[in-house]
């Protein structure tokens, strides 16, 4: 298990570089990082990136729709519509 300090704003240089530190201290741990968008994740995530670790990010909130219906479903079918 891995430790880094809280994201609190004000740290956000320092928080940085302990994920670019981290990543390059554990080459070839990891074979992907997931991170959620509204969250620190930008930090981590470009990070790993950096050094070649496939990245994932997503959220879970979607304000957006189209018709009524969540763009997820636009954006995932296979014709780009719900039917």
């Amino acid at each position: 298990m891995f430790r880094i300090t809280s994201f609190r704003g004000y740290n956000a240089i320092s928080y940085k570089k302990a994920w670019n530190a981290f990543f390059a201290d554990h080459p070839g741990e990891f074979a992907a990082v997931h991170g959620h968008m509204g969250s620190s994740a930008a930090f981590y995530l470009s990070a790993a990136k950096r050094v070649g670790i496939h990245t994932i990010a997503h959220s879970h909130g979607s304000t957006r729709f189209i018709n009524g219906k969540s763009s997820c479903i636009c954006l995932f079918s296979p014709t780009g519509r719900d039917s």
